[in-house]
């Protein structure tokens, strides 16, 4: 399960573009925090952040093993 984080804003959390409809990807949202993950087979990296994110560093790649349904709180999308 994988995201990218704002340096400048820590609690802002993107995901929706690697969870491309019918890739095997799950989508996941919290609601309440507004965060963002995928589930996927092969995690984003540094660089897949830095690409759709300006380029520039500002934007984190964040992973953890993760499998199944989106964790508690969270929906899928």
């Amino acid at each position: 399960m994988c995201n990218c984080y704002s340096k400048t804003d820590p609690d802002l959390h993107a995901a929706y573009h690697f969870c491309d409809s019918g890739s095997g990807h799950r989508y996941c949202w919290d609601p309440k925090t507004n965060i963002q993950a995928c589930i996927m087979d092969k995690p984003i990296t540094q660089a897949d952040c830095d690409s759709s994110y300006g380029g520039k560093g500002d934007w984190i790649v964040e992973c953890e093993h993760y499998t199944g349904a989106c964790p508690p709180g969270m929906t899928s999308g």
